[in-house]
């Protein structure tokens, strides 16, 4: 969320939140988060954690508008063919690490796949890496790879 965040402005944070019934105060301070990233982007989650909590269906909405801005990032900066998993592999790892996906791109329009897979294991972020983070880039390697992932956790 944070890498996302950096990204985005304050306007299209409130739109977003408050599409889910998110309350326009609470938004509002939600969207001050628009532009942070690194340690300042870590100290706003952190003091801000219990800020705003959301239901299974405004999380699912929430996903619903994320993912059309994801895909096309993926579209904008892709010019060669990609099958379906490929496609939604990158549109898994552009959603949280858009700095670090113009970098794969790079490769995978020059044919790097190997550098590219590389760059989408590294986005791990400076702080200690949770273990989760580490599960996730993997699986986007091999489902962008493979076309499939078998999650190594269990419920």
């Amino acid at each position: 969320m944070k890498e996302r965040m950096k990204e985005r402005t304050k306007e299209a944070i409130e739109r977003d939140l408050t599409s889910v019934r998110v309350p326009p105060d609470v938004a509002a301070k939600v969207a001050k988060a628009a532009g942070l990233q690194d340690r300042t982007a870590d100290d706003f989650a952190e003091k801000n954690q219990d800020l705003v909590s959301l239901s299974m269906d405004q999380q699912k909405k929430l996903l619903d508008r994320c993912l059309d801005y994801q895909e096309g990032v993926v579209q904008r900066n892709l010019h060669v063919h990609l099958v379906q998993h490929e496609f939604d592999a990158l549109v898994s790892f552009a959603g949280n690490c858009a700095g670090l996906f113009t970098t794969a791109a790079g490769y995978i329009n020059s044919g790097k796949i190997k550098e590219a897979m590389s760059t989408i294991l590294s986005a791990l972020g400076e702080a200690e890496v949770k273990k989760g983070l580490k599960n996730r880039r993997e699986c986007e390697v091999k489902f962008y790879l493979y076309g499939h992932c078998v999650p190594i956790h269990k419920y």
